[in-house]
C-alpha cells in the first residue's frame, strides 16, 4: 500500500483534486465576500463559476513553476489545481499560506472583483461593493478608490507618467510593499521618489501601486 501511495500518478491525481477543491474554495470566499446575504444560490454560483473561468490559470502556474512538481501534458487549469495540491501536501502551512498569499490570492480576489463589476449593471447592481480598506471607508467621496476596474484603467497613467519622469530624470522611484490582511487580501504599497512618499492600499500590488503613484504625481503637480 505504501509503494501505491507513493506513486506519482496516485499523488498527482490526489494533488488534482485537493487543489480543485481549495481554489473553489478560495473563489467562493472571495466572491462572497462582495454581495448581500440575500443574493440568489443560482446567481451567486454563476458568479463563482464565471471567476473561475476568467482566472488566468497559466499566469498563476507561472508564477509558481520554481515550487511545484507537477505532470506535463495537461491544460493549464489541472496543472494549477494539482499544483495548488502539491504545494498543500508538500510545503509547511505557514510557507504554503504565504504562496497562496503571495500568487493566488490576490488575482482569486481581482477576477472576483472584475465579474462584480461585470454583473452589476446585469441584475446584480444590488451587491455592496467590497471593503477593500480602512481607507477607502473613510474616504467615501473618492469614487477611484472604490473601484478596481475604473482605478486600473485611469490611474496606471499615473504610475506611466511617473515611471518617464523617472526616466528622465535619472532617477527611478523606489517601491516597496507590505501584505496587511491575509484574506480578503490587502496590500500597502510605498512609492518614494525625489523625497517625496505616496502611499495606496488595495486588494492587489498593482492596484496599490498606482493609488500610490498618483498621490505622489499630484504632490508633483502632475495630473491627468
Amino acid at each position: 500500500m505504501a509503494a501505491l501511495t507513493n506513486s506519482p500518478s496516485v499523488c498527482w491525481s490526489i494533488d488534482t483534486i485537493v487543489g480543485r477543491t481549495l481554489l473553489s474554495s478560495y473563489v467562493t470566499a472571495a466572491c462572497a465576500n462582495q454581495v448581500k446575504r440575500d443574493i440568489e444560490e443560482s446567481v451567486f454560483q454563476a458568479r463563482i463559476n464565471s471567476a473561475l473561468q476568467g482566472l488566468d490559470y497559466r499566469k498563476i502556474l507561472g508564477n509558481l513553476n520554481n515550487e511545484v512538481y507537477v505532470e506535463i501534458g495537461q491544460d493549464h487549469q489541472r496543472s494549477l489545481h494539482q499544483a495548488i495540491g502539491f504545494l498543500h501536501r508538500t510545503k509547511p502551512d505557514d510557507e504554503y499560506k504565504h504562496m497562496v498569499d503571495e500568487y493566488l490570492v490576490s488575482e482569486v480576489f481581482d477576477i472576483s472583483s472584475q465579474y462584480a463589476e461585470s454583473n452589476s449593471s446585469t441584475g446584480l447592481n444590488e451587491c455592496s461593493p467590497p471593503p477593500y480598506s480602512t481607507a477607502r471607508e473613510a474616504e467615501p467621496q473618492d469614487p477611484e478608490r472604490q473601484s478596481p476596474s475604473r482605478s486600473d484603467i485611469e490611474i496606471w497613467r499615473y504610475t506611466s507618467r511617473l515611471w518617464e519622469e523617472g526616466t528622465s530624470s535619472g532617477q527611478v522611484p523606489a517601491v516597496t510593499d507590505e501584505l496587511l490582511r491575509r484574506f480578503p487580501p490587502l496590500y500597502k504599497v510605498t512609492v518614494d521618489f525625489k523625497g517625496l512618499e505616496g502611499e495606496g492600499q488595495a486588494p492587489n500590488k498593482k492596484q496599490a501601486k498606482h493609488i500610490a503613484s498618483k498621490d505622489i504625481c499630484q504632490k508633483l503637480g502632475i495630473i491627468l
